[in-house]
C-alpha cells in the first residue's frame, strides 16, 4: 500500500508539472506550425494568444468567428484593436470604430491615435485632437494635423516651435509654403491690409480683400477667386491676396443654419490705413449674405453663390422674397437704389406718356429699354405697370427683351419690386446664369450704386456699442471713399444705408 501511495503522489506532481507548462508547449507547437486541432481548440478556450491568432487568421474576414477571435485578442492587445477599429470604420459603425479606437490608445498604440486625431479635427473637436496627438508629435502626420488645429486656433508658439521639423517631410513642407502664402506670423491687429493683388494690379471697381480662419478654408476662398474668373462681374473686381484670421479674434453669434452675423467691430484693428474697400470673411458654417462692405461665405459655398454675393457689393438686390425686416421694401423708393430692382407703385392715373415718364425716371435700366417696349398696360383704375407677356399687336414676349417685370424681392411686404427681366437670374437662383443684359445696365455707371465701404460696417458697430468718437472717426474714413454730395455720401453720413 505504502509503494502504491509514493507512485501515486509521483504521478500528482508530474500532472501538474505539465499543465503548468502545458500553454507555452501549445504556444511553441502552433507557431512550428505542429500543434493539433485539438491543441489548438483547447488553448483557444484558454485564451491563449497564438491559438486566438491560428484561428483568426483560418476564419473568413468578418464573419461572426472572425469577429469572435478578433474581439478576444482586441481587448488585450493594441494592434488588434486598432484592426478591429478600422473594421468597424469600414461598416460605417462609427461608434464601435472609436470604442475600439480607444481601447488601443489605452495600450499606446500610435495608429489609433492618428485614427482618433482624425476624427476628432473632421468634427472640430480640437481639444480633443490635440489631446490624442501630443504624445505623438514627433510623428509626421500628427504633427502636420496638430499644425493644423494651431492654424485654427492662432497659436502662432506651437506652430513657430515646430517649423523646423516641418521642412524634414512633404506634407511638412506644403505646410510651410502656406504659412508663409497666407501670412499666419504677420500681425493682423497691426498690419495693413495686403495690396498684392491676384489682377495684376488692374483697375477695378471694388478691392476685395477676403479672410479665412484654416487652411482648407484659406484654400477654398482661392479656388473661388480662380473659378470666378470666368464669370462676367470678374473684370469690376480686384482680389487681394486672401489673408488668415484666427476664430478667436471673431465674435460671430449665428446658429448654422442663420445667416452668418460677428461683431463687425473687431475689423477697426486690423488696419488704419487700406485701399481695400470690401471685405470678406469664409467661415466653417452659417448663410452667406452681405452686410453693406462686408461679406460672409460658409465653406460649402460655391462659386456662383461667390458670385451672387459679390453682385450685391456692385448694387444688385436679390430678386428673390427677402427678410421681412428689409428696409428697401418696407415703402416706395425714395430714390434708385439698385440696378435690377425698383420699388413703385404698381398703378398710376393720368396719359399714358406721362405716366411712363414717371415710371422711367424710377429704373435704373430705363436707358435699356426701346420705346416700343410697353411697360404699362389698361387696368379699371388707370395704369398698371408691367411689361405684358404679349404684346398688343399679338407677338409673344422674348425673355431677353427689357422691359417692367415682378420681382420676389418684397413677396413678404406690402410694397411691390419689378425687374428688368421676365427670366430666372443668379439674383434669384444661384445656379442660373448671371444675363448679359445685367452687365449692360452695370456698363452705363457700375460706381452708381455700389455698397458702402467696410469702414461704414465699423462706424455702425461702434455706434451701437455707445463708442460714438470712435464710430464718426471710422463714418469719415468711409466718406472719403465718396463723392462729396452725391446721394450715396448723404446716405452714408446719415447711416441710413
Amino acid at each position: 500500500m505504502k509503494f502504491k501511495f509514493v507512485i501515486l503522489m509521483s504521478l500528482t506532481v508530474l500532472l501538474s508539472s505539465s499543465s503548468f507548462f502545458l500553454p507555452d508547449h501549445i504556444a511553441t507547437l502552433i507557431e512550428s506550425k505542429q500543434a493539433t486541432t485539438s491543441q489548438i481548440s483547447y488553448a483557444s478556450k484558454l485564451g491563449l494568444p497564438s491559438a486566438l491568432k491560428f484561428q483568426l487568421s483560418s476564419t473568413r474576414f468578418g464573419s461572426r468567428k472572425w469577429l469572435y477571435y478578433a474581439t478576444k485578442l482586441a481587448d488585450k492587445d493594441g494592434q488588434f484593436a486598432i484592426k478591429l477599429a478600422n473594421f468597424y470604420h469600414q461598416q460605417d459603425d462609427f461608434h464601435n470604430a472609436l470604442i475600439w479606437a480607444k481601447r488601443a490608445v489605452s495600450f499606446n498604440n500610435d495608429a489609433a491615435r492618428l485614427y482618433l486625431g482624425n476624427y476628432y479635427f473632421l468634427h472640430a473637436n480640437y481639444s480633443l485632437t490635440k489631446k490624442v496627438l501630443l504624445p505623438i508629435t514627433q510623428q509626421k502626420e500628427a504633427l502636420a494635423l496638430l499644425i493644423k488645429v494651431a492654424i485654427i486656433q492662432g497659436d502662432d508658439v506651437f506652430i513657430s516651435s515646430h517649423l523646423k521639423a516641418l521642412e524634414d517631410f512633404a506634407v511638412g513642407r506644403e505646410l510651410l509654403v502656406a504659412i508663409n502664402k497666407y501670412q499666419f506670423f504677420s500681425s493682423l491687429l497691426s498690419t495693413e491690409l495686403n495690396q498684392e493683388q491676384y489682377s495684376n494690379q488692374k483697375q477695378c471697381t471694388a478691392n476685395v480683400q477676403m479672410f479665412a480662419t484654416s487652411l482648407q478654408n484659406l484654400k477654398k476662398v482661392d479656388k473661388l477667386i480662380n473659378d470666378f474668373k470666368s464669370h462676367p462681374l470678374n473684370l469690376y473686381f480686384c482680389f487681394d491676396n486672401v489673408r488668415y484670421i484666427p476664430r478667436s479674434k471673431l465674435n460671430c453669434t449665428h446658429q448654422k443654419e442663420q445667416a452668418i452675423r460677428c461683431d463687425e467691430s473687431i475689423w477697426s484693428t486690423i488696419a488704419q490705413t487700406s485701399n481695400t474697400r470690401y471685405l470678406g470673411l469664409m467661415l466653417p458654417e452659417g448663410g452667406a449674405n452681405v452686410n453693406a462692405g462686408i461679406m460672409y461665405l460658409d465653406v460649402e459655398d460655391n462659386v456662383k453663390v461667390f458670385a451672387h454675393e459679390l453682385s450685391h457689393f456692385l448694387g444688385f438686390v436679390d430678386e428673390y422674397a427677402v427678410a421681412t425686416e428689409h428696409k428697401k421694401c418696407r415703402e416706395e423708393q425714395l430714390g434708385i437704389f439698385s440696378h435690377n430692382v425698383s420699388v413703385i407703385k404698381s398703378h398710376y392715373q393720368g396719359s399714358r406718356e406721362k405716366v411712363r415718364a414717371k415710371v422711367l425716371k424710377m429704373l435704373s435700366w430705363a436707358e435699356q429699354i426701346k420705346p416700343s417696349t410697353p411697360i404699362l398696360h389698361k387696368s379699371a383704375t388707370g395704369w398698371m405697370v408691367g411689361t405684358p407677356d404679349i404684346f398688343d399687336h399679338g407677338n409673344s414676349l422674348d425673355n431677353n427683351i427689357i422691359g417692367v417685370f415682378p420681382s420676389d424681392t418684397c413677396n413678404l411686404h406690402n410694397t411691390l419690386a419689378y425687374k428688368p427681366l421676365n427670366q430666372f437670374t443668379q439674383l434669384l437662383y444661384f445656379e442660373s446664369d448671371f444675363p448679359d443684359e445685367y452687365i449692360r445696365i452695370l456698363d452705363e455707371n457700375s460706381e452708381k450704386h455700389l455698397m458702402p465701404s467696410y469702414e461704414y460696417n465699423i462706424a455702425k458697430e461702434l455706434l451701437g456699442k455707445n463708442k460714438d468718437t470712435l464710430a464718426f472717426t471710422w463714418l469719415e474714413r468711409a466718406l472719403s471713399r465718396e463723392m462729396e454730395g452725391t446721394p450715396r455720401y448723404k446716405k452714408i453720413k446719415r447711416g441710413v444705408f
